[in-house]
């Protein structure tokens, strides 16, 4: 949700780049911008059905190296769109695939939740308002470009950068199959297990 939230930021990067304009024509500039932005909330909000089943039968690992991938291939395109001048397609594959990976590797990170079961809730909700909070990072995008520190190619290399972290570190570190919450025992106390031989009739 981060790229959807973080799009005016964005947004004003491109603009003074010219991007949408011909020449110093630039009415169909808005136009152009609302598509690229339609295509990432899409691509952001009907990619929780397949990750939700990529997580469900592959576990959280398959779940973040792919949605990295996907990411990561978004994350060049739009470099390559920054790069290449002329054409708006990278930037139209690009934002939507940004889009599109996000829930995936937001999904992810859900299971860690059960390794501290009296604070999943909490836990479950700061993983939310993080993955939200990932705006930021194209605030961060204009003021970089905006003060003359880095151009937009570079910035867009380093995302690529972070988000090649977090494939490595899906691919590495990340468990083929979720943790598991524990049993609850205190329903166990109150109701009796009935697998356990002493449980009362």
């Amino acid at each position: 949700a981060g790229v959807v939230f973080g799009w005016t930021s964005l947004a004003q990067v491109l603009a003074k780049r010219g991007v949408g304009c011909d020449g110093d024509n630039c009415s169909g500039q808005a136009g152009i911008f609302a598509f690229i932005f339609t295509l990432g909330t899409i691509g952001n909000y009907t990619s929780n059905l397949p990750f939700g089943l990529l997580l469900d039968t592959r576990g959280p690992q398959a779940c973040c190296v792919l949605a990295a991938l996907v990411q990561l291939t978004g994350a060049l395109a739009m470099y390559a769109h920054a790069a290449g001048g002329e054409s708006l397609v990278p930037a139209y594959i690009g934002f939507f695939l940004l889009g599109f990976g996000g829930p995936g590797v937001q999904k992810a990170t859900f299971h860690m939740a059960h390794l501290f079961p009296s604070a999943s809730g909490s836990l479950i909700a700061a993983s939310t308002a993080l993955f939200d909070g990932g705006s930021v990072i194209f605030a961060l995008f204009y003021s970089l470009t905006d003060a003359g520190s880095l151009d937009l190619e570079t910035c867009w290399l380093g995302y690529a950068g972070a988000v090649l972290l977090v494939l490595a570190s899906g691919a590495v570190l990340w468990p083929s199959a979720p943790f598991e919450p524990p049993p609850d025992t205190d329903v166990d106390a109150v109701f009796g297990n009935p697998d356990d031989d002493t449980a009362t009739a």
